[in-house]
């Protein structure tokens, strides 16, 4: 298990104990209140958890960090950081190089983010997830990161651009935004 950690926050990636089935449950039961997302299905949230739970027993750097709060443990959300597919529309909207077959999708680092609605307006999800930046650029020498978030969320938007991400419209979705910050030391 990967732990990182900020001023307040601690970030773990997943968990080296094998969730049951109850806790699942609950985790999900609870997902749907805090984060009021009742768009979540049960099967989806099982998946990501096991999914994060098989990352972490296998040392893997990229999946879902659970943010915990310092002194409480108490986790108040995540940051996802793995691979994801883009179209080669999406990195050139943003003039970057790195493509060099440009009629091809490439791979690229997303990061994403959800914190519990009891803890949302006091910066947790921009300082977790400029600790996967940093930790993306510095140890895993990853070239860019991109992120997506819908049009209509505007405070998923203030944290891509607290970030420092360069925005803009999703080429093939227009209520889809873009964003992406590239590592300056490579």
């Amino acid at each position: 298990m990967i732990q990182l950690e900020t001023d307040r926050l601690i970030l773990r990636n997943g968990s080296l104990t094998r969730p049951t089935a109850e806790q699942i449950r609950a985790g999900y039961e609870k997902y749907v209140v805090e984060y009021n997302d009742p768009s979540c299905s049960f099967e989806v949230y099982q998946d990501v958890v096991l999914f994060s739970y098989l990352q972490a027993k296998q040392g893997s750097k990229f999946g879902y960090y659970n943010l915990v709060l310092k002194g409480e443990e108490q986790v108040i959300g995540h940051c996802n950081f793995g691979p994801t597919l883009c179209p080669p529309e999406v990195v050139a909207i943003f003039g970057v190089s790195g493509n060099e077959f440009n009629l091809h999708s490439s791979l690229e680092i997303e990061i994403g983010w959800a914190v519990s609605k009891f803890y949302r307006r006091k910066g947790y999800a921009t300082e977790g997830a400029k600790c996967l930046i940093e930790y993306g650029f510095k140890e895993l020498k990853l070239k860019r990161i991109v992120a997506f978030t819908k049009l209509s969320n505007p405070a998923s938007i203030c944290v891509m651009e607290k970030l420092g991400m360069k925005l803009a419209k999703h080429p093939e979705n227009q209520e889809q935004i873009v964003g992406i910050i590239e590592n300056c030391q490579l």
